[in-house]
């Protein structure tokens, strides 16, 4: 072939298209999961139905991540 590509680098470029398409989906997808989770978290903290002891260490890490953004907001 001249000047151009051959059938098999196409080919090859293709699969890793399709490859990385799989993969970047599954990416996608474990993201909105763990999403789904820490929303179901929080609306059992808020609606108080979740186990006491997650309950508190829970509560104390939602605190601890709002001292970190003001001590953020401070430095920034």
């Amino acid at each position: 072939m001249k000047g151009g590509r051959s059938m098999e680098t196409i080919r090859s470029g293709n699969e890793s298209g399709r490859n990385y398409i799989v993969e970047f989906r599954k990416i996608l997808q474990e993201a909105e999961e763990k999403d789904r989770q820490a929303m179901d978290r929080f609306h059992n903290w808020f609606n108080g139905t979740m186990d006491p002891a997650e309950e508190k260490a829970y509560t104390e890490a939602v605190q601890q991540c709002a001292r970190n953004l003001k001590q953020d907001l401070r430095s920034a």
